[in-house]
């Protein structure tokens, strides 16, 4: 049996201003811990809403983690889904075992920031 396989769309949310907060994120970390977090997104890509723990975690409020590690680094990328794509927010890195919830209430400010233009653009 012959399965077609359609990879998800992956997004990354900017800011009015222009400013991407993921790619800003991304930028920041090291070349071994962007291979990281740049593997985890290819999951993303590959297996959608499908990649559960320990790559991914639902945080509440329909925000999702997707999460890498590098030696005791742990690094985290939020983000939401609209329709067949992920948006991802923007990342942290992390110290503690929750994601503090100021970050989840950030990517819950972003992503209604990202609906509103979306229906001030008129639905895609």
């Amino acid at each position: 049996m012959n399965i077609a396989h359609s990879e998800w769309e992956i997004e990354f949310y900017e800011k009015r201003n222009g400013r991407c907060p993921a790619e800003d994120f991304l930028d920041s970390l090291s070349h071994e811990e962007f291979a990281r977090m740049d593997r985890q997104i290819g999951r993303l890509r590959r297996f959608g809403p499908g990649l559960q723990r320990p790559d991914a975690a639902y945080l509440g409020d329909k925000i999702w983690e997707l999460r890498a590690r590098w030696h005791t680094v742990r690094m985290r990328l939020l983000y939401w889904r609209d329709r067949h794509k992920f948006i991802v927010s923007h990342g942290i890195r992390k110290k503690s075992s929750a994601v503090p919830r100021r970050e989840i209430d950030r990517a819950i400010d972003y992503r209604d920031d990202y609906f509103a233009r979306k229906e001030e653009r008129g639905a895609r």
